[in-house]
């Protein structure tokens, strides 16, 4: 991921980490329509019951990757800068 799309991949993260126990339909919400979640769940071959906080690396960057690609950007959950924490 460029390092220039940081703020909007920690964006989605906070987005989906506000309920890291809800199924992804749930945490999904908001961002993507229902049609886009489920073509995203076909893409990333995952059920209604898997938890957020179960997702691998490699499905976190499908997700990022789906939502810079089909979603509005009025849509993309933002993040406050001061919400990160820099080492």
């Amino acid at each position: 991921m460029p390092y220039r799309d940081y703020l909007i991949f920690w964006g989605l993260v906070d987005y989906m980490y506000k309920n890291y126990q809800f199924p992804i339909d749930d945490a999904l919400k908001g961002v993507f329509t229902a049609q886009q979640i489920k073509r995203l769940k076909r893409i990333l071959r995952i059920n209604n019951d898997i938890p957020v906080a179960a997702l691998t690396e490699q499905q976190w960057g499908i997700i990022y990757e789906t939502m810079v690609k089909y979603v509005p950007k009025f849509r993309w959950p933002k993040i406050k800068k001061g919400k990160l924490i820099h080492c």
